[in-house]
């Protein structure tokens, strides 16, 4: 995920953990949707001999994403300071750690195909 976009990201996953949330049969636990998309390169855009990789794209569910507004209007936090001034030495790999470990989730550094 480009550093851009990972503030917006985790204010997401921040104000949608506190909206009402969808339960999930399979999980036996809510879960915060999140709009995945994927795709590999052509074939003849790869060069040979390179790893074949797959590129991801992650987006806030647009429902979800409404009702996360909602909630952050009502705690009366839409004027804060962010994330980049609050924390200004931290990198973006300690912030993806952070994030994977908030979320039960992993780092993955590499794929192979």
């Amino acid at each position: 995920m480009p550093l851009s976009q990972l503030e917006e990201f985790v204010q997401y996953l921040h104000w949608a953990a506190r909206t009402e949330l969808q339960y999930d049969e399979y999980l036996n636990e809510k879960f915060i949707p999140v709009k995945v998309s994927g795709w590999a390169p052509k074939p003849e855009a790869q060069a040979q001999g390179k790893k074949k990789r797959m590129s991801l794209s992650l987006e806030p569910h647009y429902k979800t994403n409404m009702a996360a507004e909602e909630a952050k209007q009502a705690q009366g936090t839409a004027g804060t300071v962010s994330l980049q001034e609050q924390q200004p030495a931290q990198t973006a790999d300690t912030a993806a750690a952070s994030l994977a470990q908030g979320t039960a989730g992993a780092v993955v550094d590499d794929f192979d195909f």
